[in-house]
C-alpha cells in the first residue's frame, strides 16, 4: 500500500529553505546556509525542488546572495517507466494554481497520454512553419487568424488554437490539405472520443469542418473531405443539467461548511469565491474574471461588459449587504491586480477556471453543486420559497428576455425590483445558516408616488 504523503501548506512552501536549515541544526549542523539542493513532496507525484542560495561578486567586489530557485516537478510513471516534468516556479505558479495543473496531468496519464511527450510535440509542431502553403497546418492558422463575423475573444482564440495543435497538427498538419481524406478526420476524432473527451471530439468536429470549407472558399481545394461525411462518426453528447442543491437543509450545510475550515482548505479568494457564487448566481466566468473597475461603489452593484458576458449584452449585478462586505474584504489581498479574485498578490491573472469546482470537490461536494449549478439553485429556490416574480429571475441570470412589446429588456430593468430581491435572497441564505426560520416571501418595491397636480 502506498504511503499517504501529508500535504504541504503555503508556510511550508515559502519557507522551505529556513525550515530545513533549523532541522539540521537540531542535528548538529553548523553551517548558515544550506548548502545541497533538497526536495519537499505534496503528494500525487508533485514535489518542489529547492536550489542552495547563490554567492557572486559584484562590480564592487562585494558578496551579493541570491536565493536559490524553487522548481516544481511532477513525477509520474507511464508504461512501466518513470518520467518527470517542469511544471515551473514558485512563487510565479502557486501552491493552489499547480494542484491544478497535477490534477489535470494526472487525469491525462490515466488515460495513457503522456504530458512530457505531448508538451514536446506541441512546441516543436507551435515553432516550425512549413512551405508549403497549402499544408494543412498553414490553411488552418490562416481560418483561424481571419477575422470572425462575431468576433472572439483573445482567451477563446488561444484554446481553438491551442486544441488544433495538440489533437490535429501533429497527426496531419504537415499534409497538404488536397491529400486529406475523411478517414484521416475520422481518426483523429476516434482517438479524441477514445480518451473519453467527447465533448473536445465534438468541438474539434466543428473546427475542422470549418476550415475545410474555408478551403473550398479560397480553391485550395474542390470538395470538402469534412462536413457530412463525418455524420456519425462520434458518439452524441447525452447532455446533462449541471448539479444543484434544490433542498434547503442541503444548501445550509454548504453554507456553513464553507466558512469550516475542518473542511475547506484554501485560499481566501477562493473561500470568498464559493461564499459569493450561491449569493450572485452569475455564470461563473463573469464572477471569476471580475474586476475592480467594474465595481459600484456608490450604486452598490457590479457593471459586467457586454464582452464577458454570454450574450455579449452589459450587465448589472445588484450587491446585497452581505455580497458586498465579502468583496470590500478582499481589497488588501489583490495588490495591484485588476482581478478582484486574483491567481495570488499582485497577479496579472484572476483564479484559474476550474479553481472553485476543485475546491468544491474536495469539501465532498463532487456530482451535488457547480459553480454554475447555483443559478438553477436560485431559480428554483426562489419561485419556491420566496415567491419571487419569475420575470425579475430571468433578468437577474442574464437570460434573453422580452418586454410585453417584444423587446429585449435592458440592464436597468426593474432595478429597484431586483435590489430588493437580491437583499432577500441573501437574508434567506444568511436564515438556512444560522438554522432560523426563513421568510418565505419577500415585499416587491413600490415605488413612491409622483408628486404633482391634483
Amino acid at each position: 500500500m502506498a504511503r499517504k504523503v501529508p500535504q504541504l501548506t503555503d508556510k511550508e512552501v515559502e519557507y522551505a529553505a529556513s525550515i530545513k536549515l533549523k532541522k539540521l541544526k537540531k542535528e548538529g549542523y553548523t553551517g548558515n546556509a544550506i548548502e545541497r539542493q533538497f526536495t519537499i513532496f505534496d503528494g500525487g507525484g508533485l514535489f518542489l525542488l529547492i536550489l542552495p542560495d547563490k554567492i557572486i561578486i559584484d562590480e564592487n567586489g562585494k558578496e551579493k546572495k541570491i536565493p536559490g530557485s524553487k522548481l516544481w516537478r511532477f513525477k509520474y510513471r507511464l508504461r512501466n517507466k518513470e518520467k518527470l516534468l517542469a511544471l515551473g516556479s514558485y512563487p510565479e505558479l502557486s501552491l493552489e494554481d499547480v494542484r491544478e495543473k497535477r490534477t489535470y496531468l494526472r487525469k491525462k496519464v490515466e488515460n495513457g497520454i503522456d504530458p512530457a511527450e505531448e508538451k514536446k510535440i506541441s512546441k516543436a509542431v507551435a515553432g516550425k512553419t512549413y512551405a508549403a502553403p497549402d499544408s494543412f497546418e498553414n490553411i488552418a492558422r490562416s481560418w483561424h487568424n481571419k477575422p470572425k463575423k462575431k468576433p472572439w475573444s483573445s482567451a477563446y482564440s488561444e484554446v481553438v488554437l491551442s486544441r488544433l495543435v495538440t489533437n490535429v497538427f501533429k497527426k496531419i498538419g504537415h499534409i497538404p490539405i488536397s491529400g486529406i481524406e475523411p478517414e484521416d478526420l475520422e481518426k483523429i476524432l476516434e482517438e479524441i472520443e477514445a480518451r473519453d473527451a467527447l465533448v473536445l471530439a465534438h468541438k474539434v468536429k466543428g473546427y475542422l469542418t470549418q476550415i475545410c470549407r474555408y478551403a473550398v472558399k479560397k480553391r485550395y481545394i474542390k470538395h470538402s473531405p469534412a462536413g457530412e461525411l463525418l455524420d456519425g462518426v462520434l458518439s452524441p453528447i447525452q447532455t446533462t443539467n449541471y448539479p444543484a442543491l434544490t433542498k434547503p437543509a442541503d444548501i445550509a450545510l454548504f453554507l456553513n461548511n464553507i466558512r469550516d475550515p475542518n473542511f475547506i482548505k484554501c485560499r481566501v479568494q477562493t473561500q470568498a469565491l464559493l461564499q459569493l457564487y450561491p449569493m450572485l448566481f452569475t455564470r461563473p466566468s463573469e464572477l471569476r474574471l471580475l474586476e475592480w473597475s467594474e465595481i459600484d461603489y456608490e450604486e452598490k452593484r457590479l457593471d459586467i461588459p457586454a464582452e464577458k458576458m454570454k450574450m455579449k449584452k452589459a450587465h448589472f449585478v445588484p450587491l446585497s449587504r452581505q455580497a458586498f462586505d465579502i468583496i470590500e474584504s478582499l481589497k488588501g489581498r489583490a495588490g495591484t491586480s485588476r482581478y478582484v479574485f486574483a491567481s495570488k498578490k499582485n497577479s496579472p491573472k484572476p483564479i484559474c477556471a476550474r479553481t472553485a469546482s476543485i475546491a468544491l470537490v474536495r469539501m465532498g461536494f463532487k456530482d451535488e453543486i457547480t459553480p454554475h449549478g447555483w443559478r438553477a439553485t436560485a431559480r428554483t429556490v426562489a419561485r419556491e420559497r420566496l415567491h419571487t416574480d419569475l420575470e425579475y429571475l430571468e433578468i437577474q441570470l442574464a437570460h434573453k428576455t422580452m418586454s410585453p412589446n417584444g423587446t429585449a429588456y435592458d440592464r436597468v430593468a426593474f432595478m429597484h425590483e431586483r435590489q430588493q430581491f437580491m437583499q432577500a435572497w441573501s437574508d434567506y441564505l444568511d436564515d438556512l445558516k444560522m438554522g432560523r426560520k426563513p421568510q418565505n416571501c419577500w415585499t416587491k418595491y413600490v415605488p413612491p408616488e409622483e408628486d404633482g397636480d391634483n
